[in-house]
């Protein structure tokens, strides 16, 4: 298909909406533009001709008006369309006439079937003898009778003189209307057209009755002219401007994806617990929590993707990385370790102490030296889906259905708040209920929810529920042994919740909640970041100590104060101080076999020998310090170290006898 056209062709081709010759058309692209135009993609739309004397511009058919780009289009699919497939009998030079007839609307395909209706009744009549004048005027009185008033004996003969020398068969295809509607449209200057387009396509969404008044206002100062009516300019964005355009500048980029048929996803693909989806949600119900809250609960829910059943859920007062915790922890101790997790980007999902060292997080930045998070430690795959979307979170599909079903019950007619602002009932703030009773009510709602039958999904198959299509699927997959269990070590980390300390510098005790805990291991780790998991419920009891990377270290006991007159405490830790430092000393005599004198010796033998001083000749220097000695047997270093000692004190002696 050829794309680019020069004015010289457009103007050959005649196309209906631009004007009559090469400079007429080149004179319309400079007032509107055409040469700033690009596609989607930011492709310019007109470019300098090459190969070709002089120059000059060509243009993308897409720059063109409506009609005129639609033409063009049309004629050249005709010219590549194979012939039609044309009725049975239809000979093939009428394929045309019937791939133009295809293209009608149904109103005027009936009216060309009323037409070769009325030539074949008037055919028959004819074949009885009747003359074909009076046949014509006795058919159309009939049919006016009938209420076809606009029908009359000169259309008759014109529409017999448009069949004349075809077979019956194609008389329908060419008595087809052949008219174009009204091309002429107001004329409106390029800069008040661009003025009434970068108003009407912004985000606000003003309406175009609003944007016309404006450009009427501008209109005689900027010499603009008459501006058209709105439903002119409106008929003109529509011809002129793609679509895709106008919904992305007045609807956002979100609108835009969804001009694009959406992904249909087959979870078929998992078996029973190999993926887990997660979100929370916020009830539409006020409670009242023992302490004295007041507010509106909400709830961590985990389901399986192959069946849709919910798995676990946690209620909370927000939703934090604790209710996530135990969550996540019910689904290990009941079920076993899932293989995938698809999250809500939230910041209890995405916090390190659940998916730390995650590699797609998008929440704070990685670190090497950042603690390994719950999902990671256990091997579960996390994917961090796409907030408020259904496709990537099929979970919150379910929420709307339960919404109604958990907020909307009898037993909080009063607390149930409406789903926003706008939607409040009109007893809304009347009555508050016990958290006691939510949890009752939203666990047996859950319950139903995964029991009720014909369920209309791939896996239920409209016979199922979701919970016997868990079963199914689960008791299959742990038969061959496709599901992992954890370790009472690996329980450890989700049981108790985690906290990032770091040890004193010297003893290397943990404070933690005005509580010091310590153990002699810590004494290596001094100074060191670390993980202290603790049961909140008993902080007293001691806590679990983890290196960063959930490496287990041991129990760390805590360390009561006890009262400053306490003797016996004094005497206590002054007993296993003294204890604690006898067992260091044993130790380090037991690590060091080489003593720092022996280390000195080493050194000295390191040491270069100075040379002897030169003696002048007839000159003889008795030694002081060297006497003749037979020769003696070779002796360890201590012996030769004492007999040098001696020798040094005999020739001091000496030499001061001389003086």
């Amino acid at each position: 298909m050829k794309e680019w056209y020069t004015p010289a062709e457009l103007a050959k081709l005649g196309l209906p909406g631009l004007p009559k010759g090469r400079t007429a058309i080149a004179d319309k692209a400079r007032e509107e533009g055409w040469r700033s135009h690009r596609d989607l993609a930011g492709r310019p739309l007109a470019r300098r001709r090459k190969g070709q004397k002089g120059g000059g511009w060509e243009y993308h058919y897409t720059v063109l008006p409506e009609k005129a780009a639609g033409e063009l289009v049309h004629r050249q699919a005709l010219d590549a369309m194979p012939p039609p497939a044309a009725p049975a009998g239809i000979r093939q030079d009428s394929a045309a006439l019937w791939a133009s007839y295809d293209l009608l609307p149904e109103t005027a395909k009936a009216e060309a079937r009323f037409k070769s209706k009325v030539l074949l009744e008037i055919e028959a009549k004819q074949r009885t003898g009747a003359g074909k004048d009076e046949t014509v005027r006795d058919v159309v009185e009939r049919w006016r009778a009938d209420g076809r008033e606009k029908i009359s004996v000169s259309a008759v003969y014109e529409w017999f003189r448009l069949v004349a020398g075809l077979p019956r068969q194609d008389w329908e295809a060419a008595l087809a209307p052949r008219w174009v509607g009204r091309t002429a449209t107001a004329e409106c200057h390029p800069v008040a057209w661009a003025a009434f387009k970068g108003d009407f396509l912004r985000n606000s969404k003003p309406s175009a009755e609003s944007c016309r008044e404006r450009l009427t206002r501008l209109a005689p100062g900027e010499g603009w002219g008459m501006i058209p009516p709105t439903r002119t300019l409106v008929r003109r964005l529509e011809r002129e401007v793609d679509r895709r355009i106008v919904v992305l500048l007045r609807e956002g980029p979100e609108a835009v994806r969804k001009l694009w048929p959406h992904l249909e996803r087959d979870r078929t693909c998992f078996h029973a617990l190999e993926a887990v989806c997660a979100d929370g949600h916020e009830w539409d119900v006020t409670c009242h929590w023992p302490d004295g809250h007041v507010g509106r609960p909400k709830t961590v829910v985990f389901s399986d993707l192959f069946s849709n059943k919910y798995l676990s859920w946690r209620t909370g007062k927000t939703e934090n990385a604790d209710i996530i915790r135990l969550a996540y922890g019910y689904i290990i101790e009941r079920f076993g370790i899932p293989d995938y997790a698809y999250l809500d980007n939230g910041r209890g999902f995405a916090g390190k102490w659940m998916t730390g060292q995650s590699e797609f997080r998008f929440r704070g930045k990685v670190t090497a030296e950042e603690q390994t998070g719950i999902f990671v430690t256990f091997g579960t795959e996390v994917h961090f889906c796409i907030p408020r979307r259904g496709q990537s979170k099929p979970i919150e599909r379910s929420f709307k259905d339960m919404a109604d079903r958990v907020s909307k019950r009898a037993e909080f007619e009063g607390a149930y708040t409406g789903n926003s602002p706008m939607n409040k009932p009109a007893n809304y703030g009347t009555k508050t209920v016990p958290i006691e009773l939510f949890l009752s009510i939203l666990d047996e709602e859950v319950a139903a929810h995964n029991a009720r039958t014909k369920r209309r999904t791939r896996v239920c198959r409209g016979v199922a529920s979701f919970d016997q299509a868990f079963e199914e699927s689960y008791s299959e997959a742990q038969a061959k042994g496709l599901i992992r269990r954890a370790s009472e070590a690996q329980r450890r980390l989700w049981m108790l919740p985690a906290e990032k300390v770091k040890t004193d510098k010297d003893s290397g005790f943990i404070k933690l909640y005005g509580n010091r805990f310590w153990a002699e291991f810590l004494i290596q780790v001094a100074g060191q970041p670390l993980i202290a998991r603790f049961d909140p419920q008993d902080v007293m009891a001691g806590c679990h100590v983890y290196r960063m990377n959930n490496a287990y270290l041991g129990f760390a006991e805590c360390l009561e104060a006890v009262g400053f007159n306490n003797t016996e405490a004094a005497r206590e830790q002054e007993r296993k101080t003294r204890r604690l430092a006898k067992l260091t000393n044993e130790a380090a005599a037991l690590e060091v076999s080489m003593k720092p004198e022996d280390i000195a010796r080493a050194m000295e033998r390191l040491r270069p020998v100075e040379p002897e001083p030169a003696v002048e000749a007839g000159k003889v220097i008795r030694p002081a310090f060297e006497v003749p000695r037979a020769a003696r047997p070779d002796r360890d270093e201590d012996s030769e170290a004492e007999i040098f000692m001696l020798d040094v004190m005999k020739g001091v002696a000496k030499l001061a006898a001389n003086n």
